[in-house]
């Protein structure tokens, strides 16, 4: 039971995940390209290849990126091109995924601790409430 909750609650934050991990994949895709090209041109599919997802999804990725500022964009949909003018770049350092992990880590024991907590909570209230 208490895996299939945990599986639950970390679905619903796999999508966020997904998504995030989409946009600054796409920012990467950018980057890496501006770096060959001055002009940054890249296609729907080119993208949707890049980012494992059907064509029909880059132009909400794209926008998504561009409202959280991560990248300026202009999407061309005759063309079916977006042409990106910057991307935020961001490199971790070792001790920065350390750090990522050792608090990954603690919010995780947190977070069980707490589960538990209200299991217990609800092991008790249950004889009463009945």
């Amino acid at each position: 039971y208490q895996r299939r909750v945990h599986g639950e609650q970390w679905k619903l934050v796999h999508s966020g995940l997904t998504e995030k991990i989409r946009i600054l994949s796409m920012c990467n895709l950018a980057h890496e390209r501006k770096a060959q090209d001055r002009d940054t041109v890249l296609s729907y599919a080119e993208i949707a290849s890049a980012l494992n997802i059907n064509e029909d999804e880059v132009e909400a990725i794209v926008i998504r990126g561009v409202g959280l500022k991560l990248l300026g964009a202009r999407l061309d949909q005759v063309n079916r091109v977006a042409r990106v003018g910057f991307t935020h770049h961001a490199m971790f350092t070792h001790d920065q995924w350390k750090l990522l992990h050792e608090t990954l880590g603690t919010w995780k024991n947190n977070v069980s601790k707490l589960l538990l907590n209200f299991n217990d909570i609800k092991k008790r209230v249950q004889p009463v409430l009945a």
